[in-house]
C-alpha cells in the first residue's frame, strides 16, 4: 500500500546513476523548472495544460513545496500549512483544484482551490497523534479520494464537495487503500483479506465491484492504482514465481490484460508503477528494470514506448491531457530532477 510514495520517492531516488533507454527522434520534450529551484517534480496535468508538482530550493534539500504551473508557464508556489515539513501534491481537476497531503508529525490531507485557498482535513476518527490522511484523487465535481487511518486502522475514504468524509474497508477486509476517482464518482483501490491484497471499484452509489484479481493462476496482491472516466482501471500485481511486479489493465467490461516492460536481472528486480489511464485506454507509469533504474512509459494495446527526455537517467510519465501532452519528471546523472511536458506520443 502507499504506492504514490513509491512512485515519487523511490523511482526518482533510484535512477540518478544509471543510463536510460534511447528516445526516438519523433517525440519532443519541454523542461519544466520552478524558478530558483534545485529540483522540480512535475506530476498531473489537466485538460487546460495546468500542472501540479513539488520543488525544493538549494538550501532546503529534501524540503518539498508545492506548485501549480499554468498553460502559459506561470508558476504559483504554496505550502499547505505553516508548520509543515514537506508536501506532496498528487491530483488536479479540470478547474485547477489540487489535492495531496502535507507532513507535520503525521500526514494530513489538503485541497487547494483554483484561486489558491487551501483547506486541510483529516478523517473523522483521526486520533490527532499517529493517524494520517493522504488525498490521492479529485474529480471535476470536487469529490476527493484517498487513504487514511482511524485509530490505527487503514481505510479508504471519499470526501464529498461539502467536506463530508466517508471511510470504508470493503469485502470484509482488515485494511484498505483508496486511490483515484473518476468524473462519474467511481474510485478504485485495494483491500486486505487474510494477508492478501485484492482490488476494488467503488461506484458512486457506494456499491462495489470486487474482488479484482489480475492473475489468479500466476499472481497475487493486486493493487489497482488509477481509473479513467470509462471505468477502465490499471495497477500492479506480484508474479508469484519470480517476485517481479507486473502491471494490468482492466477494461470497462472486466477483461484484464497483463504486461511487463523489461527482462529480469535479479529475483524480484522488475517493478512497475502505473500512474494514469488516458481516455483511449493507454496506461502511463514507470518501469524499474534492475532495481536501480526507472523509466517512464506509455502502454497502448500491448505496445510500450519509453517516455524520457534526452540526457535523462530515469523518468516517470504521469498524466496525459486531452491534447496528448504528457507530464512527468526526469532524473539526471548529476542528481537533479526536472519536470517535463512531452509531445509526439499519440493520444
Amino acid at each position: 500500500m502507499g504506492r504514490r510514495l513509491w512512485v515519487v520517492a523511490s523511482v526518482l531516488g533510484l535512477v540518478f546513476a544509471f543510463a536510460g533507454p534511447p528516445v526516438s527522434a519523433g517525440p519532443r520534450f519541454k523542461i519544466v523548472d520552478v524558478p530558483g529551484a534545485s529540483n522540480t517534480q512535475a506530476f498531473y496535468m489537466n485538460d487546460h495544460g495546468t500542472i501540479d508538482g513539488t520543488f525544493s530550493l538549494p538550501n532546503d534539500v529534501g524540503f518539498l513545496r508545492g506548485f501549480v504551473r499554468t498553460k502559459k508557464g506561470r508558476f504559483h508556489t504554496f505550502m499547505a500549512d505553516p508548520g509543515e515539513v514537506g508536501i506532496q501534491t498528487l491530483a488536479i481537476n479540470r478547474a485547477g483544484a489540487v489535492v495531496g497531503y502535507f507532513h507535520t508529525f503525521v500526514d494530513h490531507g489538503f485541497v487547494r482551490s483554483p484561486a489558491g485557498h487551501i483547506t486541510t482535513f483529516d478523517c473523522p476518527l483521526n486520533n490527532g497523534t499517529t493517524d494520517f490522511t493522504q488525498a490521492f484523487g479529485i474529480n471535476n465535481a470536487g469529490t476527493i479520494s484517498g487513504t487514511c487511518t482511524e485509530a490505527g486502522v487503514r481505510k479508504a475514504f471519499v470526501r464529498d464537495p461539502s467536506g463530508s468524509i466517508t471511510t470504508f474497508i470493503p469485502g470484509g477486509g482488515t485494511a484498505a487503500d483508496g486511490n483515484f476517482i473518476n468524473n462519474s464518482g467511481a474510485m478504485t483501490g485495494d483491500y486486505v483479506v487474510a494477508g492478501r491484497f485484492h482490488g476494488f471499484i467503488r461506484k458512486a452509489d457506494g456499491s462495489f465491484i470486487l474482488p479484482i484479481d489480475a492473475d489468479l493462476v500466476n499472481g497475487q496482491d493486486t493493487l489497482p492504482e488509477t481509473i479513467n472516466d470509462a471505468g477502465a482501471i490499471a495497477g500492479a500485481y506480484t508474479i508469484t514465481a519470480t517476485g517481479d511486479r507486473a502491471a494490468f489493465y482492466r477494461d470497462p467490461s472486466g477483461a484484464i490484460r497483463t504486461f511487463t516492460c523489461g527482462l529480469q536481472t535479479v529475483f524480484g528486480s522488475l517493478q512497475i508503477e502505473t500512474t494514469s489511464i488516458t481516455r483511449g485506454g493507454s496506461v502511463l507509469g514507470s518501469c524499474v528494470y534492475d532495481a536501480n533504474s526507472g523509466h517512464g512509459f506509455k502502454w497502448t494495446a500491448g505496445t510500450i514506448r519509453t517516455v524520457e527526455p534526452p540526457g535523462a537517467s530515469g523518468s516517470i510519465a504521469v498524466a496525459e491531457s486531452r491534447r496528448g501532452l504528457i507530464s512527468g519528471t526526469a532524473a539526471y546523472p548529476a542528481g537533479e530532477t526536472r519536470g517535463f511536458i512531452a509531445t509526439g506520443f499519440g493520444r
